[in-house]
């Protein structure tokens, strides 16, 4: 018996000195909770966008909700309190997000979306629900039925019947239409897999579908008469190599802008998986205002000018729930920052009521920009499409598929963006029944895709006439 209580007592033993171990010999932070930070939500939701403010006009207690966020932030912190990075308002950063999120989620019942800006000074950052690999299949929904639409593989022919798990299905929007992709959750990605069509189990092959990034050509520009053409195909820009060749790129755009012969800037990015943030600010202030010097007053303005047509709108997507991607909105990433490093100098408060925005900019290219766009125009990539289509929205035009978001996977809905030219898809999915990618964490400019104002499908090269005579 006295053995049989040894086998128990020991480990018990054990349990009671580490915890007296963590209660005396680590230091603990206090964390408060400031009101006015979180009385900044009112005056956001007072100045946000109509599906917002038909929530409040319904019923909804805002005062009450925000209540509830501080109850339960508070009772997150009393939990977790070890594990968070505390900024000298003693807010604890992710967690404070994660809560407005899970109670705007529960308050809110629609699933409303607006499009989410990354700043440089992001801080919070979601992860991929599902990987953004191709297999090259997509099916058309038919009654009860789930029919091949298109197919890379060669063995499998439109209109043959899917027999497979509809689970491993995801809705997105291809050629206009409302169509599903097979694809594969993030922890079982392969470079080979199966799918099973007419009862029939076929290998089928999972792929980036990316071009070579070492060709100086995928980097380039060519300008003849009044139109700029830059290539910036089948690439992506995360080694210094590229990105010094890049670099060098914009800047010769920045120049011939500046000359003002320019009418039309043709820009294309398909099979762009994106990369350095910065790229797509310095590729705007391109065209904005003719210089790549991030130091400059014009780019300086030109920025303080994007960060203003992103301010105070927010919106909410209530089916992404417990979540960083249910608190999304133009206004988001100010309000955010607003909330949680208001007194930390490392992160500029843009949405300080005080603060004096630059609210109007004359870009000096005034000519039209056409943007080539498939399903693999991502991230930076992404942004930049985002950006020209914020600044430029009577002269931008995206051509071609949508882009690719964090959405090659997942069940998404179309949105309008209010007052905008910008239409653009947004994730339906919960991301916490959704296996993530533990190391692979993603940007925010990754998690929607843009919707083309002309959907058309490239194949292989084309001629530059080829879509002007789409757009006429």
């Amino acid at each position: 018996m006295k053995k049989k209580h040894l086998f128990w007592i020991i480990p018990l033993a054990i349990i009671i000195l580490l915890f007296v171990f963590y209660k005396f010999f680590f230091k603990r932070v206090d964390v408060t909770i400031i009101d006015s930070d979180l009385e900044k939500l009112s005056s956001v939701f007072s100045d946000s966008s109509v599906d917002i403010a038909q929530s409040i006009d319904e019923g909804l207690d805002l005062d009450a909700m925000i209540e509830e966020i501080k109850k339960e932030y508070a009772k997150s912190v009393k939990k977790n309190k070890l594990y968070m990075s505390i900024n000298e308002n003693g807010i604890a950063e992710n967690r404070l997000a994660t809560c407005i999120s899970q109670v705007l989620s529960k308050n809110l019942t629609r699933p409303n979306g607006h499009l989410y800006f990354t700043s440089p000074y992001e801080t919070f950052y979601p992860f991929l629900s599902y990987v953004a690999y191709d297999s090259g299949i997509v099916l058309e929904k038919s009654g009860a039925e789930f029919r091949v639409y298109s197919s890379k593989d060669e063995s499998i022919k439109e209109g043959m019947l899917y027999t497979g798990n509809e689970g491993n299905l995801f809705r997105t929007i291809l050629d206009g239409k409302e169509l599903y992709r097979y694809g594969l959750f993030a922890n079982q990605y392969f470079t080979q897999t199966k799918i099973s069509i007419e009862d029939k189990e076929y290998k089928i092959k999972i792929s980036y579908n990316q071009g070579s990034v070492e060709e100086v050509e995928n980097l380039s520009y060519t300008n003849e008469s009044d139109t700029l053409f830059v290539n910036f195909r089948s690439c992506e820009w995360h080694t210094q190599a590229e990105q010094e060749r890049l670099f060098e790129v914009i800047e010769n755009i920045a120049k011939i802008i500046k000359e003002g012969k320019t009418k039309l800037v043709v820009i294309d990015l398909r099979m762009n998986t994106g990369g350095y943030t910065t790229i797509p600010y310095l590729l705007c202030g391109a065209l904005v205002c003719g210089t790549t010097d991030e130091k400059s007053d014009e780019f300086i303005k030109y920025m303080e000018y994007y960060y203003y047509l992103n301010s105070n709108q927010i919106c909410i997507n209530t089916k992404a729930s417990r979540s960083r991607l249910s608190l999304q909105g133009r206004g988001d990433d100010n309000l955010t920052r607003y909330l949680l490093t208001k007194t930390d100098e490392k992160y500029p408060v843009l949405s300080d009521p005080e603060a004096e925005y630059t609210k109007e900019v004359s870009p000096i290219y005034d000519g039209k920009i056409l943007l080539i766009t498939d399903l693999y125009t991502g991230s930076a990539a992404e942004e930049f499409v985002l950006m020209a289509k914020t600044i430029f929205p009577d002269h931008t035009i995206i051509v071609g598929q949508n882009t690719r978001g964090a959405l090659d996977y997942a069940n998404v809905f179309q949105f309008k963006l209010p007052d905008s030219k910008l239409s653009f898809q947004i994730s339906l999915e919960d991301n916490t029944k959704s296996p993530l990618l533990k190391d692979c964490p993603t940007w925010q400019g990754d998690t929607k895709g843009c919707l083309p104002d002309y959907w058309f499908t490239f194949n292989g090269d084309f001629e530059l006439s080829e879509i002007i005579d789409v757009l006429k």
